[in-house]
């Protein structure tokens, strides 16, 4: 009965695939539930690329020699050889960090086969690599999410999210207290992310410059809509300013740096706004006699 008993118990092991982004603050804290979850008897895997793997290859070796439960496999991804880097703390600049973070999804095909091969209980995979849901559904292998957001850290960001404490102070750099918390905890505007800090000035910065662009750029545009009428005719007082507007708004979509982004969206209102302004440039055409009723519509569509 003992060897029979001793297959059974391992036929129904569980076995617990682990998919961790490829970040230092999101490696180490999944390689430590895997080790956990391993020296409870459960069969472990983990799935990352050949550089990440270097990086904690020792600490999962030192694991395996020193339990006596199930040691933690290692199950290699290879991104394709256009990739230039396999760690987001590689990259020359933050800004390319949602490239990187779209660029996992070259894994997912290896993924999907080792998920196959080795038909896992369940899937443990980091918030940002979305793409093993797909896998999970694909599969009926049910998905844990797992986010290296510390507690802390997400308490911390409601309630600065709820009570807005930093409007009260009058720079980037002076503390004020984070309300609900047990504990004294001050921080300043310039340690919240870009997405909470952005002073209330500089949005109405960049506000006021969509209307300097509605105020500048309508005159030129009727003046350029005239200028091109010689020579294209009436077709041409438009499609010129139209043309460049579109590939503005392309370029919206092409670019992570905010900076780039603003610019690219201020270009593309001045595009618009001189389209306007073009588009006034042909009124007198449409109708003598209703020259009024035609610019009035125009005014307000525009």
């Amino acid at each position: 009965m003992a060897p029979n008993t001793q297959s059974q118990q391992q036929q129904e092991k569980l076995h617990i695939f682990f998919f961790p982004f490829m970040s230092p603050g999101h490696q180490i804290p999944m390689v430590d539930l895997a080790k956990l979850i391993s020296s409870r008897g459960v069969t472990t895997s983990i799935l990352t690329t050949p550089l990440n793997l270097s990086r904690f290859r020792s600490s999962i070796l030192r694991h395996n020699l020193s339990t006596s439960s199930s040691p933690i496999n290692l199950l290699l991804l290879h991104f394709p050889t256009t990739t230039t880097t396999e760690n987001l703390d590689s990259l020359p600049s933050r800004f390319q960090s949602n490239t990187f973070t779209q660029s996992t999804t070259l894994l997912q095909p290896q993924a999907d086969d080792l998920v196959r091969l080795h038909q896992p209980d369940a899937i443990i995979s980091d918030i940002n690599l979305p793409w093993t849901a797909q896998i999970s559904r694909k599969y009926n292998i049910p998905r844990i999410t797992f986010s290296a957001t510390s507690c802390f850290s997400l308490c911390v960001t409601d309630s600065i999210t709820k009570f807005k404490p930093y409007e009260s102070v009058t720079h980037d750099f002076e503390h004020f207290l984070v309300p609900g918390l047990p504990h004294r905890v001050g921080i300043s505007r310039s340690q919240m992310p870009d997405s909470i800090s952005s002073s209330m000035q500089l949005a109405g910065t960049i506000a006021a410059l969509f209307s300097m662009a509605n105020i500048m750029a309508r005159p030129p545009g009727g003046l350029m809509s005239d200028l091109a009428a010689p020579r294209s005719g009436m077709r041409g007082r438009l499609w010129i300013l139209q043309t460049l507007g579109g590939l503005f708004c392309v370029f919206l979509g092409g670019f992570n740096n905010p900076h780039i982004f603003i610019t690219s969206m201020i270009l593309f209102s001045i595009g618009t706004q001189a389209t306007y302004g073009a588009t006034f440039g042909i009124i007198p055409f449409v109708s003598h006699r209703s020259l009024g009723i035609v610019s009035g519509l125009t005014g307000v569509f525009s």
